[in-house]
């Protein structure tokens, strides 16, 4: 049986602040040892927007494009580092979890997963494209999420893509 979208909005969240613990800890640990004296004073208001970036998805990426594009502001190569982190760590996550254990925290604990249509197992390369195509949804303001709405079996546009389905176990 498919998963509601309440189970799905719900271990989203759960995997968003799953990742954003360990983000803010990664950030952490990769800002001390980079960090001079300029930094200092600014730390506590990069972790707020490291906060908010791993919990929106898209406010670095916000940043950046306000900055260097709108502004013509120079980019701080720390933030660059940090969204391409924070990029590859998100979509390690969803493969890893999803692939070698059946399924992300999120999906644990409201005991759900991913199956192909057929209800089979899917494959590594699936599951691949399936967590890029998931992460660069986040820089896309969420919206090809929007797309559970509009079809049948609660896909997202990651799902529709590979044609897979999240299901109740």
């Amino acid at each position: 049986m498919k998963s509601s979208y309440i189970k799905r909005v719900l271990s989203e969240i759960v995997d968003l602040f799953f990742m954003l613990i360990v983000t803010l800890i990664l950030s952490s640990v990769l800002f001390f040892q980079f960090m001079n004296k300029e930094m200092v004073q600014v730390f506590p208001f990069i972790l707020i927007e490291c906060l908010f970036f791993s919990a929106l998805c898209f406010l670095g990426y916000i940043h950046i494009v306000l900055n260097y594009f709108i502004l013509n502001n120079s980019v701080d190569v720390f933030y660059l580092c940090f969204i391409f982190v924070v990029f590859i760590f998100e979509i390690a996550y969803y493969f890893i979890l999803e692939n070698f254990l059946g399924g992300t925290v999120g999906h644990k604990i409201f005991k759900c997963h991913v199956v192909n249509i057929e209800y089979k197992k899917l494959n590594g390369k699936s599951l691949f494209i399936r967590s890029v195509v998931k992460t660069l949804s986040k820089y896309l303001f969420c919206i090809p999420f929007l797309t559970i709405f509009f079809n049948k079996n609660n896909q997202t546009l990651h799902d529709i893509l590979i044609k897979s389905i999240v299901i109740d176990e």
